[in-house]
């Protein structure tokens, strides 16, 4: 089975923001997620204010899946 995160690479929250504000496509995956689940995806992180719209994911994602999110860029 493939995992969806094969062709990325992790990065941490810092490289993260600095790379959105320079406005490169991050991509982001629950934490306690498993990228070999059929049903899991990455998503792309949507372009504005950095910190407002990491506050929106954590608030509607289901806490099952975790409290944080692992950020990652293309290979």
């Amino acid at each position: 089975m493939r995992s969806c995160i094969e062709d990325y690479k992790k990065i941490t929250k810092a490289e993260a923001k600095r790379l959105h504000e320079e406005g490169k496509s991050i991509y982001f995956l629950p934490s306690m997620a498993n990228p070999f689940s059929p049903f899991i995806e990455l998503g792309e992180f949507p372009m504005g204010n950095f910190t407002n719209n990491l506050n929106t994911i954590l608030a509607y994602q289901p806490k099952e899946l975790g409290r944080s999110v692992k950020f990652y860029i293309p290979l």
